[in-house]
Formats: C-alpha cells, sequence, structure tokens
C-alpha cells in the first residue's frame, strides 16, 4: 500500500503522488492563465473590428468592451451605488 503513494523521480528517488499532483496542477494553472491572456488579446482586437462595430451599432448597442481589471473595477463602483439606493429605498434590513 504504502509503495503505491510514491513514484520515482528520475534518480530513482520516492517523490509523492501528492506532490507530482501539486505540480501538474500548478502547471496546468499556468497554461490556464497564458490561454485567458490571449483570449483577452484576441476579445480586444475582435471588438475593434469594423465588422463587429458595425453590427453592435445595427443592433442599437454600442461596443463597451472592457477588460477584466477594468470590469471588476466597474462591478465594484456600480455594486456600490446599487446597494447606496436600495439603502435610500428602505429595502435593505
Amino acid at each position: 500500500m504504502i509503495s503505491s503513494l510514491f513514484e520515482h523521480d528520475l534518480f530513482g528517488k520516492p517523490v509523492s503522488t501528492f506532490r507530482i499532483m501539486l505540480y501538474r496542477l500548478l502547471a496546468t494553472r499556468k497554461k490556464i492563465r497564458r490561454g485567458n491572456c490571449r483570449l483577452r488579446e484576441a476579445m480586444a482586437q475582435a471588438v475593434k473590428s469594423p465588422e463587429v462595430i458595425r453590427t453592435f451599432e445595427t443592433a442599437g448597442s454600442p461596443v463597451a468592451y472592457m477588460d477584466a481589471p477594468e470590469f471588476s473595477k466597474f462591478v465594484e463602483a456600480d455594486s456600490a451605488r446599487l446597494v447606496a439606493a436600495v439603502k435610500r429605498v428602505g429595502r435593505v434590513e
């Protein structure tokens, strides 16, 4: 049973399976972050395309793209504004 909890590295030293899983998880997270970065860059370019702008304007909606950090700030400010409005109305206990 105990031998199944370990694998061996290149030098024959036992390495816990948990540590290997942790390294794999961290490597996967790094790849996801790089992928998200590329996706964000692609979206930023796509919304600048004349065809996309025209499609949005034809639908009656201006393009209002915000990247993640900018959008987070917007949500924070908007939430604070909405909480204040609800308190003024008196619907918060």
